[in-house]
Protein backbone atom coordinates (compact mmCIF):
# COMPACT_ATOMS: atom_id res chain seq x y z
CA UNK A 1 0.00 0.00 0.00
CA UNK A 2 1.57 3.30 -1.04
CA UNK A 3 2.04 5.90 1.68
CA UNK A 4 1.31 9.47 0.82
CA UNK A 5 3.74 11.91 2.39
CA UNK A 6 2.74 15.53 2.39
CA UNK A 7 5.64 17.67 1.22
CA UNK A 8 6.63 20.61 3.42
CA UNK A 9 5.21 23.83 2.18
CA UNK A 10 7.71 26.67 1.93
CA UNK A 11 6.47 30.20 2.40
CA UNK A 12 8.32 33.37 1.48
CA UNK A 13 7.96 36.21 3.99
CA UNK A 14 9.82 39.39 4.64
CA UNK A 15 11.47 38.83 7.96
CA UNK A 16 13.85 41.38 9.47
CA UNK A 17 14.21 43.16 6.13
CA UNK A 18 15.65 40.09 4.52
CA UNK A 19 13.99 37.59 2.29
CA UNK A 20 14.20 34.02 3.34
CA UNK A 21 12.14 30.91 2.91
CA UNK A 22 10.26 29.92 6.04
CA UNK A 23 8.86 26.50 6.75
CA UNK A 24 5.47 25.85 8.35
CA UNK A 25 7.05 25.68 11.78
CA UNK A 26 8.81 29.03 11.18
CA UNK A 27 5.52 30.62 10.15
CA UNK A 28 3.88 29.23 13.29
CA UNK A 29 6.68 30.71 15.39
CA UNK A 30 6.21 34.12 13.78
CA UNK A 31 2.44 34.01 14.34
CA UNK A 32 2.96 32.93 17.94
CA UNK A 33 5.45 35.76 18.50
CA UNK A 34 2.95 38.32 17.18
CA UNK A 35 0.30 36.90 19.48
CA UNK A 36 2.60 37.13 22.51
CA UNK A 37 3.66 40.67 21.58
CA UNK A 38 0.02 41.72 21.30
CA UNK A 39 -0.83 40.20 24.71
CA UNK A 40 2.20 41.83 26.33
CA UNK A 41 1.34 45.20 24.78
CA UNK A 42 -2.24 45.07 26.11
CA UNK A 43 -1.09 43.99 29.58
CA UNK A 44 1.30 46.95 29.61
CA UNK A 45 -1.55 49.24 28.54
CA UNK A 46 -3.69 47.87 31.39
CA UNK A 47 -0.94 48.71 33.85
CA UNK A 48 -0.97 52.35 32.69
CA UNK A 49 -4.75 52.55 33.20
CA UNK A 50 -4.62 51.41 36.84
CA UNK A 51 -4.69 54.12 39.53
CA UNK A 52 -1.63 54.46 41.75
CA UNK A 53 -3.36 52.84 44.76
CA UNK A 54 -3.66 49.59 42.79
CA UNK A 55 0.01 49.52 41.75
CA UNK A 56 2.89 48.65 44.06
CA UNK A 57 5.41 51.36 43.19
CA UNK A 58 8.22 49.57 45.10
CA UNK A 59 8.21 46.55 42.79
CA UNK A 60 7.67 46.29 39.06
CA UNK A 61 4.42 44.35 38.72
CA UNK A 62 4.46 41.18 36.66
CA UNK A 63 1.75 40.19 34.18
CA UNK A 64 -0.24 38.17 36.71
CA UNK A 65 -0.30 41.05 39.21
CA UNK A 66 -1.34 43.53 36.51
CA UNK A 67 -4.20 41.26 35.38
CA UNK A 68 -5.35 40.59 38.96
CA UNK A 69 -5.26 44.28 39.90
CA UNK A 70 -7.08 45.19 36.68
CA UNK A 71 -9.88 42.73 37.50
CA UNK A 72 -10.08 44.14 41.06
CA UNK A 73 -10.30 47.69 39.73
CA UNK A 74 -12.96 46.82 37.13
CA UNK A 75 -15.05 45.11 39.83
CA UNK A 76 -14.65 48.20 42.04
CA UNK A 77 -15.83 50.43 39.18
CA UNK A 78 -18.83 48.14 38.53
CA UNK A 79 -19.83 48.39 42.21
CA UNK A 80 -19.41 52.17 42.08
CA UNK A 81 -21.64 52.42 39.00
CA UNK A 82 -24.29 50.21 40.63
CA UNK A 83 -24.33 52.26 43.84
CA UNK A 84 -24.50 55.54 41.90
CA UNK A 85 -27.36 54.18 39.79
CA UNK A 86 -29.25 53.19 42.94
CA UNK A 87 -28.59 56.59 44.51
CA UNK A 88 -29.82 58.38 41.36
CA UNK A 89 -33.01 56.29 41.34
CA UNK A 90 -33.63 57.11 45.01
CA UNK A 91 -33.14 60.84 44.43
CA UNK A 92 -35.35 60.81 41.33
CA UNK A 93 -38.10 59.03 43.30
CA UNK A 94 -37.83 61.59 46.11
CA UNK A 95 -37.99 64.44 43.66
CA UNK A 96 -40.97 62.93 41.82
CA UNK A 97 -42.72 62.47 45.18
CA UNK A 98 -42.11 66.09 46.12
CA UNK A 99 -43.31 67.32 42.73
CA UNK A 100 -46.52 65.29 42.91
CA UNK A 101 -47.35 66.45 46.46
CA UNK A 102 -46.57 70.10 45.72
CA UNK A 103 -48.66 70.09 42.54
CA UNK A 104 -51.70 68.49 44.20
CA UNK A 105 -51.82 71.26 46.83
CA UNK A 106 -51.53 74.16 44.35
CA UNK A 107 -55.05 74.75 43.10
CA UNK A 108 -56.56 78.21 42.69
CA UNK A 109 -60.16 79.16 43.44
CA UNK A 110 -61.35 77.72 40.09
CA UNK A 111 -59.81 74.30 40.84
CA UNK A 112 -57.07 74.53 38.19
CA UNK A 113 -53.47 73.72 39.02
CA UNK A 114 -51.06 76.60 39.53
CA UNK A 115 -47.39 75.86 38.84
CA UNK A 116 -45.42 75.43 42.03
CA UNK A 117 -42.72 78.01 42.76
CA UNK A 118 -40.23 75.30 43.83
CA UNK A 119 -37.70 73.39 41.72
CA UNK A 120 -38.96 71.29 38.86
CA UNK A 121 -37.55 68.16 37.30
CA UNK A 122 -36.43 68.44 33.71
CA UNK A 123 -35.03 65.48 31.80
CA UNK A 124 -32.84 65.78 28.75
CA UNK A 125 -30.23 63.57 27.10
CA UNK A 126 -30.55 60.87 29.77
CA UNK A 127 -29.66 63.20 32.63
CA UNK A 128 -31.87 64.78 35.24
CA UNK A 129 -31.61 68.47 36.11
CA UNK A 130 -33.37 70.56 38.69
CA UNK A 131 -34.64 73.77 37.16
CA UNK A 132 -35.64 76.63 39.42
CA UNK A 133 -38.82 78.37 38.38
CA UNK A 134 -37.75 81.80 39.64
CA UNK A 135 -35.14 84.20 38.36
CA UNK A 136 -31.78 83.98 40.05
CA UNK A 137 -29.49 86.87 39.18
CA UNK A 138 -31.41 87.51 36.00
CA UNK A 139 -31.03 83.95 34.65
CA UNK A 140 -33.85 81.48 34.83
CA UNK A 141 -33.15 77.78 35.38
CA UNK A 142 -29.44 77.64 34.63
CA UNK A 143 -27.45 75.07 36.60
Amino acid sequence: MPVSIRPRRNVCLHFFHSRRILTDSDVGAVVERRRRDNINEKIQELSTLLPEVYVDSANKPNKGVILRKSVDYIRHLQQLVASQTNRNQELEAQLQGRNSTSQSGNEDANGSNVPSPGPQLQQGFGMMRIMSSGNVNGSQGQN
